[in-house]
């Protein structure tokens, strides 16, 4: 699938169930708002497929982590000690980024802190 390329449609369909995700994705796809429409009607590359569907599962590891959506937001903008007080959000438009808050996750599942 990513290799092939998701369907551009994908985006529209995240853009509407997970709105605080669509700066984050814009950034990490290198498009603006307005090249979105053109992009919704083609095939993702598949560097583009891997962004969002990374992004997309670290908002579910959050979910599952947090338990809820509104928890998993909260928790998502918050200025994080454990993130030098930047939000995990800021984070997430990059590999390493996502990395660094995947880590964040782990030690609070496992307790190293909250």
């Amino acid at each position: 699938m990513v290799q092939s390329g998701l369907n551009g449609n994908i985006l529209e369909n995240i853009f509407a169930e997970v709105p605080k995700l669509n700066e984050v994705l814009l950034k990490s796809l290198g498009i603006t708002s307005s090249e979105l429409a053109l992009l919704i009607t083609k095939k993702l590359n598949p560097h583009q497929s891997e962004q969002v569907l990374d992004i997309v599962s670290i908002q579910l590891e959050v979910i599952s982590t947090f338990d809820t959506l509104d928890n998993a937001n909260e928790w998502l903008f918050a200025n994080l000690q454990a993130l030098d007080g930047f939000a995990p959000i800021s984070f997430l438009d990059t590999f390493v980024g996502r990395s660094i808050v995947r880590d964040v996750l782990v030690k609070i599942k496992f307790g190293e802190f909250s």
